[in-house]
């Protein structure tokens, strides 16, 4: 048959949506179970031109329908016959796109295989590699245990992102990251205390944490590069092990100096009077849940949205310090973060919110200049918040109250600082002052280091704002009508309506095969039934599209990742991103956060020079990272690239 443009992609998107269901399918389970019936039902009443089509219905329906008609939950096999099946549709596309009918292979039960694995030729869908070796002196008797089967390998994987995860919290100096880091080790020598190449490669590490904690309790140089070789290590021994290959074993770096304590360095903030003056709420936030979990839970989700909003606005501020826009919604999400907990009584969020607030309120009123440390102290307060609200996440999902101080005093003194320019914050801060600006109120032309960013020129005195003009007052009601066009709701109201829709596919199945029969001497009832046929489907794909979300908010944890270690590093980077309106479900959006986090870390670690060596070859001083998403055939693709 001839498949036109439109058919092509309607079938692609039902192939995806199928393959993110099947994702979701557990043994002993039925989550995805509906909405897998109800695709099928889909492409084969839409595309049943063509035997293909036809004999795969069959086949997954052979697995699906005895389960509906019993009750039955999934079985491992059934789980492995899907993927497999879904694998078959999505190889079909290449012939479809060539104007080609796909034949339909046999289904031959074998090994798991994973529906997001990249596309193999047809004839090597169902091969696995033979075991190599990489290094031939590794492949002996002491490693012929190294191999993982597939559960171990998940829990390797699983272990190696968050691990990546914790790393990119430490830094020299730091003991941030420290105790998970050590949990995390302990965690991998448990899980695989058989396989020597991993217990070998954990011996370095470990010592060097254990050297830590023993001593000066803060990370050093040296550990910081121990733990990103191993971080490396960990990457590419998952790709070996995926393979079923030997990895290449660890080789610790050479350890330098032993461990001495940290001087303080010149970023520490001199302490003062006012550091000690808003010590006192330096406290345990008092939640109150008898009287206040309706409204903390309300809180929460409000909160986790402003924050998300302070870290985009902070981000785009950063590039363009003139940016109107990001200034106002900055002040308004610190106000209202604000507000609601100084109605909570949640004392450390409030104060601190209130001090952020008073310093972008002189900055949206032009009476203070956007410069570096604002920046920082903007985004270092906004994660202050966010350890806090994670202290309410924590009390409403599993009734642990706080009980750890988070510190507030040092960023609410930083902030007064701040709100004094520049020259009084460097030093302050125990930094270099920054070179006096042309006029009081007047950026110079030039971008100083580690200073100002240049922002329009203002006189002495601010100006009367002038009256909004019609334009000004429309746009204005367009971009609130745009702020408020929706609404939050809570995700298992949207798996019951999935569920129910699931249903009503069915049921609408079964009445259009069982009143066959009747349809063809009653014209009325051929219209009802095509009807019903229509806005079944139409409110099968309005659901379906409900737990599809942007990967924006994803991407835009990546920009601050990259801003972040780019000032670790030393490394100038210019970050683009590409996409971020493209939407995936939302399970599969949660599950990319960290491998995104872990390549990103290796594009700035590896990927890009230092700035030095940048500069002795023909290259910019600016490296360039580039993180897209995009539509390709049946797949969402994320590229990125150094």
């Amino acid at each position: 048959m001839h498949w036109s443009p439109e058919e092509i992609t309607r079938f692609e998107d039902i192939v995806t949506q199928l393959a993110g269901e099947i994702h979701l399918a557990k043994p002993n389970g039925d989550e995805g179970l509906l909405p897998i019936f109800s695709l099928v039902s889909s492409f084969s009443e839409d595309f049943a031109q063509t035997p293909f089509i036809e004999e795969m219905a069959k086949q997954f329906q052979a697995v699906i329908q005895p389960m509906i008609d019993e009750a039955k939950l999934f079985e491992e096999n059934d789980i492995e016959t899907l993927k497999r099946l879904s694998i078959q549709l999505s190889n079909s596309l290449i012939s479809i796109n060539e104007g080609k009918d796909p034949e339909v292979p046999q289904i031959v039960a074998d090994e798991p295989v994973s529906i997001f694995d990249a596309p193999a030729e047809k004839e090597e869908i169902l091969e696995m590699p033979s075991p190599i070796s990489l290094n031939e002196s590794v492949q002996d008797s002491s490693n012929s245990n190294c191999l993982l089967p597939s559960d171990k390998l998940e829990r390797f994987s699983k272990l190696s992102q968050q691990f990546s995860g914790e790393l990119l919290l430490a830094d020299k100096g730091s003991d941030e990251g420290l105790l998970p880091i050590y949990s995390l080790l302990k965690e991998f020598e448990d899980a695989f205390v058989d396989i020597t190449i991993i217990l070998e490669a954990l011996q370095p590490v470990s010592s060097k944490i254990d050297q830590i904690l023993d001593s000066t309790g803060i990370f050093d140089e040296t550990a910081i590069r121990l733990l990103t070789e191993f971080n490396i290590w960990l990457e590419s021994s998952f790709t070996a092990f995926t393979q079923g290959l030997v990895p290449v074993p660890f080789e610790a770096p050479v350890v330098g100096e032993p461990i001495v304590a940290e001087k303080p360095t010149a970023s520490a903030a001199v302490e003062d009077d006012l550091v000690k003056e808003f010590s006192e709420f330096d406290i345990v936030m008092d939640l109150n849940m008898e009287e206040n979990q309706e409204l903390l839970v309300e809180f929460h989700a409000e909160a986790v949205d402003h924050l998300r909003q302070i870290e985009e606005a902070v981000l785009e501020l950063e590039q363009d310090g003139t940016n109107r826009d990001a200034i106002n919604s900055m002040f308004r999400s610190f106000h209202t973060i604000k507000g609601v907990a100084g109605f909570l009584n949640l004392i450390p969020v409030n104060r601190l919110a209130h001090e952020v607030e008073s310093l972008m309120d002189l900055v949206r009123n032009d009476k203070l200049g956007v410069y570096t440390g604002i920046i920082d102290l903007v985004l270092e307060s906004k994660d202050t918040i966010a350890k806090q609200i994670e202290q309410i996440s924590a009390a409403l999902s599993a009734g642990s109250l706080p009980t750890e101080i988070i510190p507030v005093s040092h960023y609410m003194a930083r902030a007064r600082w701040a709100m004094e320019g520049p020259e009084k914050y460097a030093k302050q801060m125990g930094q270099s002052a920054p070179e006096p600006e042309a006029t009081e109120k007047e950026s110079t032309p030039e971008t100083i280091e580690n200073s100002e960013i240049p922002i329009p020129e203002t006189s002495e005195t601010p100006a009367t704002p002038a009256a909004p003009t019609a334009e000004a007052t429309k746009a204005a009601k367009k971009r609130f009508a745009i702020e408020n066009a929706s609404i939050r709701v809570n995700t298992w109201k949207l798996d019951s309506l999935m569920d129910m829709v699931g249903e009503l596919v069915i049921v609408q199945s079964q009445l259009q095969e069982s009143s066959k029969e009747h349809v063809r001497e009653n014209s009325s009832l051929l219209r009802n039934m095509s009807q019903l046929t229509r806005i079944t489907k139409d409110l099968q794909h309005t659901s379906m599209a409900l737990r599809m979300i942007p990967i924006k908010p994803t991407f835009q944890k990546m920009s601050r990742i990259v801003r972040d270690l780019s000032a670790k590093s030393g490394k100038k980077v210019f970050f683009e991103v590409a996409g971020e309106d493209t939407e995936l479900d939302r399970n599969v959006v949660e599950e990319i956060g960290d491998p995104l986090v872990h390549m990103i870390r290796n594009s700035l670690d590896h990927g890009l020079e230092d700035t030095e060596e940048r500069a002795k070859t023909d290259k910019d001083k600016t490296g360039h990272v580039a993180l897209k998403a995009y539509h390709q055939g049946s797949s969402i693709v994320i590229e990125l690239s150094d």
